[in-house]
């Protein structure tokens, strides 16, 4: 890991701290990992004003190159839940590989839990406009 923590602007963390509340609070998270340790990372994540952010962080919004056990992915869109959608590239930071990405830089390989196991993303590129 570049950062010690995963490092989140101020907004987007009060953003997922809410979203994430409501879904543990409902039947979606009742045996979803990737609620638990979202939730973990938030408590230990560093929280910084938009204008200390380095660019090199995953964020809402970031374009995203990442490679798996399954091959490379360009252009995966880190965003809202509401604004998901799979032929368009566009994960939501409340799936279990936005959950996994967010926060993290550029280098990074992230921990991703699947039903038939645990994967590496290795994150090869990240853009913020």
């Amino acid at each position: 890991m570049k950062y010690k923590n995963i490092i989140l602007e101020e907004n987007e963390y009060v953003l997922i701290q809410g979203l994430l509340n409501r879904y543990l609070k409902s039947d979606v998270c009742l045996n979803e990992d990737w609620c638990t340790n979202l939730n973990q990372e938030l408590s230990e994540a560093i929280v910084k004003k938009d204008s200390e952010m380095p660019n090199d962080i995953v964020r809402i919004n970031s374009i995203i190159d990442v490679e798996t056990d399954f091959g490379v992915k360009n252009e995966i869109v880190l965003v809202k839940p509401a604004e998901r959608d799979i032929n368009d590239n566009k994960v939501s930071i409340l799936s279990p590989m936005g959950s996994a990405l967010i926060g993290y830089a550029q280098g990074d390989e992230v921990v991703w839990n699947l039903p038939k196991g645990k994967s590496i993303i290795k994150i090869l590129r990240v853009l913020n406009k």
